[in-house]
């Protein structure tokens, strides 16, 4: 979910059946080829799954992946399979886990989560060489609003980011009218229930003020310098029985942004796992797969 605080929030009915069925789901099985790492100082234990491929480059790029709300490292991977990719492109993979299975993606509660991740990127740096030029960060939902807010606060780290079903904080957009070009994937549904593509605020009651989905778009497009008439495409319906269809909106640049628009796709990850139950989050989208396509636009940007 999009939140970035799990406590003192009075969610309506309808979110406390996604936080208890999400903490269901969420409950994943050590995937194939992780390792579970820690690192911190004692009492601040944190952890991450890492992927390392057996071919790779010297120094290969890295990929951050952030989970959802009530997930962790393991239900990311479980999610996007990003690791099995990666055992045939040759990157590494990290899988951080937040603090009580959430993201500060808001930075309301006095911890950094940007602080957080960067950190995670120096220990995995201790195991393994990386390509600092090309490290890349996406997220889903509660990782993606984090993937928003570390593209803003540490433009120097990231060659590319990719956040999918989410929006952008409407206080980072105020802090940051400007800044270091990034290129900038974006995937949202049009009928997620869950993070709305025309919400400007994320919950009834709640503080947490967003950008819907087009003003996202064209916060990253005013930034990167981005023209601001986009190449419109839609893509093929691989599968018309999962009742979506997907639009490409391409704006070239310096630093490029792209818009999938999943028409039809609830708050799910296109060509993920879709466990989650079809009520509560909505369609997956079997069109394209997200991680296959993040990873192509992540391959060819550097810093």
């Amino acid at each position: 979910m999009g939140l970035g605080r799990g406590e003192g929030v009075r969610l309506p009915p309808m979110s406390r059946w996604i936080l208890c069925l999400f903490m269901l789901f969420g409950c994943a099985s050590q995937p194939e080829g992780l390792v579970e790492r820690e690192y911190g100082d004692v009492g601040s234990i944190k952890s991450y799954e890492l992927f390392v491929p057996s071919r790779r480059p010297r120094r290969a790029p890295l990929v951050v992946a952030l989970h959802r709300f009530t997930d962790n490292g393991k239900s990311m991977a479980k999610l996007t399979s990003f690791h099995e990719l990666a055992s045939r492109e040759g990157f590494v993979v990290v899988y951080p886990s937040g603090p009580m299975r959430r993201f500060e993606a808001f930075h309301d509660d006095g911890r950094d989560d940007v602080a957080m991740v960067l950190a995670v990127i120096e220990d995995v740096a201790k195991a393994v060489k990386i390509d600092r030029r090309r490290i890349y960060v996406t997220g889903a939902s509660n990782g993606a609003f984090l993937t928003h807010r570390l593209a803003c606060l540490a433009p120097e780290t990231f060659a590319a980011a990719a956040p999918v079903m989410a929006l952008m904080p409407a206080s980072l957009a105020e802090s940051f009218p400007d800044g270091p070009p990034m290129p900038m994937l974006i995937v949202h549904g049009t009928e997620d229930r869950i993070v709305k593509p025309d919400a400007k605020k994320l919950f009834a009651g709640a503080s947490y003020a967003v950008l819907p989905i087009e003003e996202t778009v064209a916060y990253w497009v005013r930034r990167n310098g981005a023209g601001k008439i986009p190449k419109i495409r839609e893509l093929d319906d691989v599968d018309p029985d999962d009742e979506t269809r997907v639009t490409l909106f391409e704006y070239a640049g310096p630093a490029e942004v792209r818009y999938y628009r999943v028409d039809g796709g609830g708050h799910t990850w296109p060509g993920g796992d879709g466990s989650a139950p079809k009520f509560i989050v909505g369609r997956t989208s079997r069109d394209f797969s997200a991680t296959e396509t993040i990873w192509e636009f992540f391959r060819g940007k550097s810093r």
